[in-house]
């Protein structure tokens, strides 16, 4: 009882200390496109968590390959949103999309500029009794860079209805080592265009997503996916493509 006691603890500090890490180190939001995340990133309730832990219960909100490549198991979903942030491919990749010396390009979050910002994606609820495998999964895959943090989701009902839903979120923040600061389109596009690393060619990731996002949240397009989407397939079919 004291190790479980303990490893809950443990766990818990390490979330919390990411979160005031970034806290301090990330200068206060402006109207760059470079702004922080931490004003809509929350720590972890203490009053509501598991034995292991983690809260409860456990969602994981992906905005990324998460959408679209969901290896572990999962109790439910939702198609949801967080408002308030923008997706962008401003982080490296070394570990999945590319290499050390030639970095691939996958999403992370930044703060948006307006009302108008809504980043859509897909939530999963965790079976309670596999919280700690699947986490100990998740921080592998997303090792690069990322750390975990709390944000409210927004789920809407078929009637209309909004419901708030908190989970679980990887971002890739601005005082990550792989985070690469704004870039161009067409920069990422050439990079996106040509790199591969362990888990596949960059451009599956990107076209991945943004099919996903036209299946789960059609009447929301994200105008970075699909301009970029749109940009990356000239650039490999040697044509223009029309969105």
């Amino acid at each position: 009882k004291k190790k479980k006691k303990k490893k809950k603890w443990i766990v818990l500090l390490r979330i919390v200390v990411s979160v005031l890490m970034m806290s301090e180190k990330v200068p206060p939001p402006s109207t760059s496109t470079s702004t922080s995340t931490s004003s809509l990133l929350s720590k972890v309730k203490a009053d509501n968590l598991q034995e292991n832990g983690w809260p409860d219960p456990l969602w994981v909100f992906g905005y990324g390959s998460l959408i679209w490549k969901v290896d572990f198991e999962i109790e439910d979903k939702v198609p949801c949103c967080i408002r308030g942030f923008r997706r962008r491919f401003y982080q490296y990749s070394m570990d999945h999309r590319g290499t050390k010396d030639s970095p691939g390009r996958v999403v992370t979050l930044l703060e948006g500029m307006g009302p108008e910002d809504v980043v859509w994606g897909m939530a999963y609820k965790l079976p309670k009794d596999k919280v700690d495998a699947i986490m100990s999964h998740l921080d592998f895959r997303e090792k690069g860079g990322y750390s975990p943090h709390i944000v409210d989701a927004v789920v809407e009902g078929t009637d209309g209805e909004e419901s708030a839903l908190s989970c679980l979120v990887y971002v890739g923040t601005m005082d990550n080592p792989q985070f690469t600061g704004e870039r161009s389109l067409e920069e990422i596009a050439d990079i996106i265009a040509t790199s591969v690393g362990p888990s596949g060619p960059n451009i599956d990731y990107l076209l991945n997503l943004a099919a996903a996002l036209r299946e789960i949240a059609p009447h929301h397009p994200d105008p970075h996916i699909m301009e970029l989407e749109k940009l990356v397939v000239e650039l490999r079919d040697g044509t223009p493509k029309d969105l």
